[in-house]
């Protein structure tokens, strides 16, 4: 390979794309198989007069597109002949869910063509968020990722490289690199939303907050929460999913939780104790589902636009944008109030 690979010392065009171009053109000629050895940084400087430095960038250019990696002490090495790849997409989730696949539907829809999306999962855990990043740093052209941590992880992030980073539905604060952040203002969504029904909510004689402790959105919440009840002077109340046993009539139960349980809670209590649901017990749930628009004649939902968040996201690849912005959000009301 090295015998093909030549570059203008004359040209405007930066030397570490002219390498990384003339590689490409190399394995794309025909010349090249999966599991061929690139020739070593140093042979590389030798023959073409170039720093270390504009080689490891050019390679890593080739190594973000997944078309060469890097193994322990022996080099870089071939790993896919197709090199028509633009972006490559590290997304990461803390879990799968109906609603976050619709992030992920928007990214890879909207996404130029030749684009690639692998998707991981960090489970809540920081040791294992940490070490994906830090095995995948260098093989990925954009980093999209969804946190969702009761703790700081922006020493983590602040391991990607500058401009590679979107922050998707929890806003992170300490992030110090060039980043973009795609978020739920939860703050903001549940006072909105309560506002624009504030006649229906007048039928009811309490509004209750079911919030989990460990839910790292539950402080916005609450606030935002709070806030509108403060403004329109209505009795309320917030208590911890483990305390819902008791349900009422004349309370409308907002839950916040990913989890259906204490929405399946309320409807088997409603229906043991014919209580009917949506005049004499309400329920607000969080993010829409399929299931929610049928189930018990419809739940009503504060939920935010998930397709857009991931559309957004690739409008922001797509088009080398650094933005920071809150993600659409609506309630949508159904039977349940």
């Amino acid at each position: 390979m090295l015998e093909h690979l030549e570059i203008n010392h004359e040209s405007k065009n930066p030397k570490y794309k002219q390498l990384a171009d003339a590689i490409v053109d190399y394995i794309t000629s025909g010349n090249a198989q999966i599991n061929d050895r690139i020739p070593s940084v140093k042979n590389i400087s030798d023959k073409l007069g170039l720093s270390r430095e504009t080689v490891f960038k050019a390679l890593n250019i080739l190594s973000e597109k997944g078309i060469i990696a890097s193994s322990n002490r022996k080099g870089y090495f071939i790993t896919k002949v197709n090199t028509s790849i633009e972006y490559r997409v590290f997304f990461m989730l803390d879990k799968m869910t109906s609603f976050k696949e619709r992030i992920y539907d928007g990214l890879r829809l909207n996404l130029d063509k030749n684009s690639e999306v692998d998707i991981f999962f960090h489970h809540g855990n920081k040791k294992v968020f940490k070490s994906l990043i830090l095995e995948n740093v260098n093989s990925y052209t954009h980093f999209v990722i969804s946190t969702f941590f009761s703790e700081s992880v922006s020493d983590v992030l602040n391991l990607i490289p500058e401009g590679k980073l979107i922050i998707i539905d929890q806003k992170e604060q300490g992030v110090l690199i060039q980043h973009s952040q795609i978020y739920q203002n939860f703050e903001n969504d549940i006072f909105e939303s309560l506002s624009k029904i504030s006649d229906k909510i007048k039928k009811y004689d309490e509004i209750c907050l079911v919030a989990h402790s460990t839910a790292p959105h539950r402080t916005s919440v609450i606030k935002g929460f709070e806030s509108y009840c403060a403004l329109f002077g209505v009795k309320n109340s917030t208590i911890d999913h483990n305390e819902i046993d008791d349900i009422k009539k004349g309370i409308l139960y907002i839950l916040i939780s990913e989890k259906n349980d204490d929405l399946v809670k309320i409807i088997k209590f409603c229906r043991q104790n014919n209580y009917n649901l949506g005049r004499e017990v309400g329920v607000i749930s969080y993010n829409e589902t399929q299931l929610k628009e049928i189930l018990e004649g419809g739940i009503t939902v504060i939920s935010t636009d998930f397709f857009k968040m991931g559309q957004r996201a690739a409008e922001v690849i797509n088009n080398s944008e650094t933005v920071v912005e809150a993600n659409p959000s609506e309630i949508i009301i159904r039977a349940s109030i």
